[in-house]
């Protein structure tokens, strides 16, 4: 990638992107990348690197981008002691590429190669501004190369959904689980998957919560990591809401206890003698039975109590 001017457009400093010189006499190539440009170029967002064209000097073939004075994420990542970031940060990565991702499904484009290197850390007017790029230009690239040399690159296999393992077409939760993949890696130091037999990992093993996070971030996480792309959430948006959706704290209701009292003991003499009995208690608004006996006779008779 070379930094330029654009004359066209008064010296506006723009990206170069030079493509491998394996694809620059590969008319099929050329033409799948034509397209894959050309459908970038259509997204206008503040969180995706924009693309201004598809161009060929001679034989060799390149993308104008936008130019940006930043960083990767990865990079950002392995600056750091122990090279994992805050769960903040994190979780403000997740919303700037959620919306993004969101943004392009509703256009009818899917990335296919979401990674820690795709995604740039941009300041603006003094605020970070996380940007995705290569919009279906960098996965486009690795097939062409890999179509044409027989090798295939390693590095996006980290990322890769199982579904784009088996050879299906790159879906929206594709893209999910790739971002479910970096996500997870920014918090844990590694990728979910790494290691011999990667691919085998990918499609049959489960992977493991992330220590010292909370477990709602983790529910998130490994559900957006599904094997079918069916058992994911609908939309990225929805992936974020999760990762945030930290639980309430259920209400605990006061128990009031009844307050026990005794009611002092009466001795009646003669029904005649009851009238009106005055009985002093540290509660009001009670009442209560007074049990008595005339001539041998159990009676009652219903008291009401009187806070004094």
């Amino acid at each position: 990638v070379f930094k330029a001017e654009d004359e066209l457009l008064e010296g506006m400093e723009v990206a170069i992107k030079v493509l491998p010189p394996e694809l620059a006499n590969d008319k099929r190539s050329k033409k799948r990348l034509r397209k894959e440009t050309l459908a970038a170029i259509k997204l206008s967002h503040p969180n995706i690197l924009r693309i201004n064209g598809f161009q060929e000097d001679g034989d060799i073939p390149y993308i104008v981008m936008e130019y940006l004075q930043g960083h990767t994420i990865e990079d950002e990542a392995v600056d750091r002691e122990d090279e994992v970031l805050e769960l903040p940060e994190v979780l403000e990565i997740a919303k700037s590429v959620c919306e993004a991702l969101d943004y392009a499904h509703e256009c009818g484009v899917v990335h296919r190669d979401i990674k820690p290197t795709n995604l740039i850390y941009h300041k603006q007017n003094e605020q970070l501004i996380v940007k995705v790029a290569d919009f279906g230009i960098a996965y486009q690239i690795k097939n062409s190369v890999t179509r044409l040399t027989g090798y295939e690159s390693s590095g996006t296999l980290y990322y890769v959904a199982p579904e784009q393992l088996r050879g299906e077409r790159p879906q929206k939760a594709s893209d999910q689980y790739s971002l479910a993949a970096t996500l997870y890696e920014l918090l844990a130091g590694d990728p979910p998957f790494f290691g011999a037999g990667m691919s085998q990992q990918i499609m049959s093993v489960k992977p493991k919560p992330i220590a010292d996070i909370p477990d709602y971030v983790n529910v998130a996480l490994l559900k957006a990591l599904a094997k079918n792309p069916e058992d994911r959430f609908e939309s990225c948006g929805e992936l974020y809401a999760a990762l945030i959706a930290e639980p309430e704290e259920p209400v605990v209701e006061e128990k009031i206890e009844e307050p026990e009292f005794t009611v002092p003991a009466v001795t009646v003499v003669e029904e005649a003698e009851l009238g009106k009995i005055s009985v002093k208690t540290n509660v009001g608004n009670t009442t209560c039975t007074l049990t008595y006996h005339v001539d041998g006779e159990e009676r009652t008779k219903q008291l009401q109590l009187v806070l004094e």
